[in-house]
């Protein structure tokens, strides 16, 4: 389909346009992020404009020839966008530009991330997705997440990822390298700007890739959620103790899936609000006032029905999802922190896990990141089950799993604590219909009761191991601070945490902090040790300095802080055992006043 004659800007002018456009992308293994929206970050215009267009187009042209390369074949590469504005435009060129560069390219259009994923996991003759996306970064930005299925590769056997997940951390450096050199090429952009003549004019999406694409998702959370037999139960049990659980989608990708149908096939009462794509009413990362809006409805629905008592508020692409829940001893409507989500979550797969094989063959592990709550150390500890980190980032996470099971371990649930949600095995991507289906199946399940009889929120978190943790979004926790060099920063920030803790350590004593340890993150590994021989390359990983009680007892809390691969703002976090806000507010005020330090250091 072909639109009118964009104008033709001379080879130069394009080649400004593009390096101004490059100038504001952030490249991560996690995703390429901009913000394309000419009106800003909170823009809702939907042209990403000619810079943002040349962009996809070189982005597409980069993935087909890469993708070509290394399935030595044409590739067929599903591609689909979550709901935000410039999406429809972005993964229109990028159509145009998979199928220019030689790619079969199956347009699912506007759906969620899991969706998307489900769909290349299960279709062998997939070889990957493109999807436009920027996940919870606000309405005008934009991006981009590539995925190849590949065999294990001779030397490197995890380079491909699993089928479904995003691209590993050195595959993504290749493509990465690829696509930069394209954006210098006269020859490339000049195939660019002819693209931008052939963008669609309206909705790129097959409905039959799409039936297939939601059909694939339905498919695997049908199987996550357990076995004909355990689906039997937990709906004979939702009708004698009926539970009602609200979606407020935020006008996200998810509106465009499963998640009513879904859930009332499991025997939930689903109520939908916001479900229209692209209806965004407040900020996008479900965290702190994001979730204000669901904790109101959720206490209306209450009223007419006592049976509503979870509401769950996902990101754009709808691969995220934290949750609300109707407090029954306070009688109103309360949000979840991103860490006790992921615990929750945790603690019903363990649950699952255990009832389903007593004693399993494997070793049992969990895997999450470096500034996921200590809290799930402790929890792991009761089910038998051992903790691995690694750096910030899904693929980091997925790639770890994958090395743990190659070597004898069992990884039934993988994810990031300070972002909430999870990853339960087979899906290679947090979703929060996973998550709703280890706490639907811990309160109803008459197997994973004591005596059979149903349980509140309230008691699954009294359950919990008590840790206080900041969240990753608060305002306090995110400081906008690019280090140029990561490795010359975490070097200031040591020397200064020494004389502070000198300093600090009579009252740090009193808190049960006796002495620490210094972690450091990158990709899959875990590095425990002092100073930058710890530390590799570029050295932009995170940083943790984990504090212990007594000799021989499981660590107490911990200072975290990492420069975001995704926005140009650095990271901070606190996490503290017991139920103490203002011990936690003190250690995240002190690595602020650490990192800002450090910063002035550098000069």
């Amino acid at each position: 389909m072909t639109g009118a004659e964009p104008p033709s800007p001379s080879p130069a002018k394009d080649q400004a346009l593009v390096r101004r456009a490059l100038d504001t992308l952030i490249l991560s293994p996690s995703g390429w992020r901009a913000v394309f929206a000419p009106g800003g970050e909170d823009s809702p215009a939907p042209d990403p404009g000619e810079g943002g267009l040349l962009l996809a187009a070189l982005a597409g042209l980069a993935f087909a020839a890469f993708a070509g390369e290394k399935t030595r074949r044409s590739p067929r590469i599903i591609l689909g966008r979550d709901a935000r504005p410039t999406g429809r435009a972005l993964g229109g060129i990028l159509l145009r530009a998979l199928e220019a560069g030689g790619g079969r390219c199956l347009p699912v259009g506007l759906c969620a991330a899991p969706c998307l994923m489900a769909r290349t996991q299960g279709d062998p003759r997939i070889d990957g997705f493109a999807y436009v996306s920027a996940s919870h970064n606000p309405l005008g930005h934009n991006g981009f997440k590539f995925a190849l299925n590949l065999p294990d590769q001779p030397g490197e056997p995890f380079a491909g990822g699993d089928r479904g997940g995003v691209l590993s951390p050195a595959m993504e450096g290749e493509l990465r390298r690829r696509f930069l050199a394209l954006a210098e090429d006269p020859a490339a952009l000049e195939a660019a700007r002819r693209l931008l003549s052939l963008l669609p004019p309206g909705e790129w999406g097959r409905p039959r890739e799409k039936r297939r694409t939601l059909g694939a998702y339905r498919n695997l959370s049908l199987g996550i959620a357990g076995d004909k037999k355990t689906l039997r139960s937990l709906k004979t049990a939702l009708k004698g103790r009926p539970l009602g659980i609200l979606g407020e989608l935020n006008g996200s990708a998810r509106g465009a899936g499963i998640d009513a149908s879904f859930l009332a096939r499991l025997g939930v009462r689903p109520r939908i609000l916001n479900g229209v794509p692209g209806q965004v009413v407040h900020r996008i990362v479900p965290e702190g006032e994001s979730l204000d809006l669901c904790c109101r409805e959720l206490e209306k629905l209450r009223k007419g029905d006592p049976s509503f008592q979870l509401g769950y508020v996902p990101d754009n692409d709808g691969d995220r999802g934290n949750l609300v829940y109707f407090d029954t001893r306070e009688g109103r409507a309360k949000a979840l922190g991103a860490q006790e989500v992921f615990a929750l979550s945790v603690l019903g797969v363990l649950a699952w896990e255990k009832l389903r094989s007593p004693a399993p063959p494997e070793a049992l592990a969990l895997v999450v990141n470096g500034p996921t709550s200590l809290r799930i150390d402790y929890l792991a500890a009761r089910w038998g089950a051992r903790v691995f980190r690694g750096e910030v980032g899904e693929a980091n996470m997925i790639n770890l799993a994958r090395q743990l099971r190659a070597q004898g371990w069992r990884v039934p649930v993988l994810g990031e604590g300070s972002n909430g949600g999870n990853i339960t095995y087979p899906a290679t991507v947090r979703d929060p219909l996973n998550t709703l289906i280890a706490l639907i199946r811990l309160l109803r399940l008459p197997a994973l009761n004591p005596g059979g009889e149903p349980r509140e929120l309230p008691d699954l978190l009294e359950s919990l191991p008590a840790f206080t943790t900041s969240s990753a979004f608060e305002e306090a926790a995110v400081l906008p601070l690019r280090a140029e060099n990561p490795g010359e920063l975490k070097g200031r920030y040591e020397e200064i945490f020494l004389k502070d803790w000198e300093a600090r350590r009579e009252v740090l004593a009193s808190w049960g902090l006796d002495h620490f340890k210094e972690f450091n993150y990158e990709g899959t590994e875990e590095r425990e040790g002092w100073g930058p021989g710890f530390r590799r390359g570029r050295q932009t990983g995170g940083l943790k300095i984990q504090f212990y009680g007594p000799p021989e007892e499981p660590p107490r809390g911990f200072l975290w802080f990492r420069g975001s691969g995704t926005e140009p703002v650095l990271r901070i976090m606190a996490d503290i055992q017991g139920r103490d806000n203002r011990r936690m507010a003190e250690l995240l005020a002190w690595q602020r006043d650490m990192i800002l330090r450090a910063f002035q250091k550098l000069g």
